[in-house]
């Protein structure tokens, strides 16, 4: 029997706490500036225009520094847009998401999530020079999804493919077997919260990746095998 103690984290979200705590010195992000008032739907797409200027130049003035993996992480962790109510700080254990992003060798890799339709403004921003960032707010599981992904790689091999939707077991291999098959040889396949831990948390996942150990060249990003959760496995897509 493991015991506990007194305010030991138990839940993942309470191990992700603690992590961005200890990693951050306990200060919680700041919002930036101060909430742009708005009076009429002009003028609020005017300050959110206004915003995703300042969004822009601040993460390209940023990643001109070519900033350590540690730093470019706090900035993820640190940013937050009041303009559009949402932030970019990853819903992972800090320590995984910089042990995922050494691993890949993959040139200025960029960042990746989920999002509500006012985000996505903000998310084109982060597109550097010469780079576009396709949006589809759609079901993965949809086989019109499917095709809209293939037409908009038009034949290029995908580099990283990061599944992190449906935690059910039938959504997480359904997603594989969807798109695994675009990721390139060499290039990598990242899947989220392979640790076990709650249902509701993890739904299927751990035991898809269980499975899929068996039969593919995978490593495993995990900082605590008993964190109840979080985790991220890698698959190297072999040749066809």
């Amino acid at each position: 029997m493991t015991h506990l103690s007194p305010g030991e984290p138990t839940t993942p979200t309470e191990y992700l706490e603690e992590a961005i705590r200890a990693r951050w010195d306990g200060k919680p992000p700041q919002p930036a500036g101060g909430v742009l008032l708005v009076v009429a739907r002009v003028l609020r797409r005017l300050s959110e225009n206004v915003a995703v200027f300042d969004a822009r130049s601040s993460v390209r003035a940023f990643t001109a520094q070519r900033p350590r993996i540690e730093d470019a992480v706090g900035y993820a962790y640190g940013s937050q847009r009041r303009e559009f109510k949402a932030g970019i700080q990853p819903s992972q254990i800090p320590s995984e998401i910089e042990a995922l992003l050494r691993r890949l060798i993959l040139p200025e890799g960029e960042f990746g999530g989920g999002y509500t339709r006012k985000r996505r403004k903000l998310y084109r921003a982060f597109a550097r020079r010469g780079q576009r960032i396709e949006l589809l707010r759609r079901d993965s599981h949809d086989l019109e999804t499917v095709r809209l992904v293939h037409r908009l790689l038009a034949g290029r091999g995908v580099d990283l493919l990061f599944i992190d939707g449906d935690h059910t077991y039938e959504g997480v291999s359904q997603d594989y077997a969807s798109y695994a098959s675009l990721v390139r040889a060499g290039g990598l396949i990242a899947i989220h919260d392979i640790v076990p831990g709650n249902q509701e948390d993890v739904g299927g996942v751990p035991r898809f990746w269980k499975e899929l150990k068996q039969t593919s060249d995978t490593e495993e990003i995990v900082r605590d095998w008993n964190q109840g959760g979080f985790g991220i496995g890698l698959v190297t897509r072999s040749a066809p």
